[in-house]
C-alpha cells in the first residue's frame, strides 16, 4: 500500500527524487512531472480534466473526505522486470526496475494535478497497489488488457458519491429539501420535502432534452449515457426543481382527471411536461425557476396541445381502419414531434 505523495515520487520524471525514498522535498516533487514512459503499456490515454471521472478524482482528493479515497478508488496495477524488498521488516522499501503502470493512469495524473494544486491536501490519501514481476511482455500486455476491460458500472449508487451529487444535496438542503442521491436515502423525512435523484433525471430528459418517451421508458440512461448531460457542472438545484415541481402539478391534475374521455392522461404526464416547455418557449418565457408560476399557468395550453396531437393520430388511424391505443401512442417517437407541432 502506497501512502501520501510516495506513489507520485515513485513515478516522477526526476530520477534523483525517484532514487531517494527518504526525500520529502514536496516543492521539488511539485516542480517535476510524471514520467510518461511509465505509462506506455497503459491502454488508456490520460484525457486531462475533461472526463467527469478525472474531475471527480481530483475533487475527491482535495475534499474533506479524501481520507476515504482508498474506498472509492480501485488503485494501481503495475508490472516491472524485477522487484526486491527486505523481509521481516515493517514498511519495507521496495526496489522496482522498469516499472509500467498498466491500470490507474487516470488516477495518478489526476492526483498529481491535485498535488500541484495543494501539496498538503493529499497527505491522507492511500492507494491499493498491485505489482507483478515479469519479463514476459506478452503477459504484461495481457495484464494491461484485462485490468482495463471491465464493464463500466453506471448505477445510481456508484454515482451517488460524485461531487456533483453531493453538491446538489447541499443546495437542496439550503432550500429546506432533502435530495436523495441514493434511493430512499431520506425515507424518514416528509414525502413533500424529498427530491429523488432519478425523478430529477426523468423530468430533466422530458423538459430540457425533449425526450418524454425516454424519460418514462428508458430510465437506465439517466445514470448511464445521459448522466453527464443531466448532472453537468451547470446543473443546480433550481434548474432541477423547476421541472420537478411542474411535474408534480401535472401528476396531481392527472390523479383527479384521468377518467372517462380523459383516461389518456394516465399515459401522458411526461409528454405534457414536454409540451409545457414548448409552450413556454413559444411564449418566450425563460426556463428559470423564477418563472415557475408563469410556466405553470400554461398547463392548460400544454394539455390541449397533447390532446390535439393524440386526436389527430387517432383519427388518422381510424380513417385507415387501424386501431388506436394510448398506451402504444405515447411509446412512439413520433408522439413528441406531433405534440411539438400542435403547440
Amino acid at each position: 500500500m502506497q501512502k501520501r505523495p510516495k506513489f507520485l515520487r515513485l513515478l516522477c520524471a526526476d530520477a534523483a527524487l525517484r532514487g531517494e525514498p527518504s526525500n520529502t522535498d514536496l516543492t521539488a516533487l511539485a516542480a517535476s512531472k510524471l514520467e510518461e514512459i511509465a505509462f506506455d503499456d497503459n491502454v488508456r490515454i490520460y484525457l486531462k480534466q475533461k472526463p467527469k471521472v478525472n474531475q471527480n478524482i481530483k475533487a475527491t482528493a482535495l475534499s474533506s473526505e479524501n481520507a476515504k479515497f482508498f474506498y472509492f478508488n480501485n488503485g494501481l496495477t503495475m508490472t516491472c522486470d524485477r522487484l526486491d524488498y527486505p523481509t521481516n521488516t515493517s514498511g519495507p522499501i521496495i526496489t522496482l526496475e522498469n516499472v509500467q503502470v498498466v491500470n490507474g493512469g487516470q488516477t495518478l495524473h489526476a492526483l498529481f494535478e491535485a498535488f500541484t494544486t495543494n501539496q498538503g491536501a493529499i497527505s491522507p490519501i492511500e492507494l491499493l497497489c498491485r505489482i507483478y514481476e515479469t519479463k514476459d511482455r506478452e503477459l504484461s500486455s495481457r495484464i494491461a488488457e484485462r485490468t482495463n476491460s471491465q464493464s463500466p458500472v453506471a448505477t445510481r449508487d456508484i454515482h451517488s458519491i460524485d461531487i456533483e451529487q453531493i453538491t446538489l444535496e447541499r443546495e437542496f438542503e439550503a432550500l429546506g429539501l432533502f435530495y436523495e442521491r441514493k434511493k430512499a436515502q431520506h425515507a424518514g423525512k416528509p414525502a413533500d420535502k424529498r427530491v429523488d435523484a432519478e425523478k430529477c433525471g426523468q423530468v430533466y430528459l422530458a423538459f430540457y432534452e425533449d425526450m418524454p418517451l425516454e424519460a418514462k421508458n428508458r430510465k437506465g440512461i439517466i445514470f448511464g449515457a445521459k448522466y453527464d448531460t443531466i448532472f453537468s457542472s451547470t446543473t443546480n438545484a433550481e434548474k432541477l426543481l423547476l421541472p420537478f415541481e411542474l411535474f408534480d402539478e401535472i401528476e396531481t391534475f392527472r390523479a383527479h382527471n384521468a377518467t372517462g374521455q380523459r383516461a389518456w392522461l394516465a399515459y401522458a404526464s411526461y409528454h405534457i411536461l414536454f409540451a409545457l416547455k414548448k409552450v413556454a418557449e413559444k411564449k418566450k418565457i425563460g426556463l428559470t425557476y423564477g418563472n415557475r408560476a408563469k410556466i405553470s399557468g400554461l398547463l392548460d395550453k400544454a394539455i390541449t396541445a397533447v390532446r390535439k396531437a393524440r386526436k389527430a393520430e387517432r383519427d388518422s388511424l381510424s380513417n385507415a381502419g387501424a386501431d388506436f391505443a394510448d398506451v402504444l401512442y405515447f411509446k412512439q417517437k413520433k408522439a413528441a414531434d406531433q405534440i411539438a407541432a400542435a403547440v
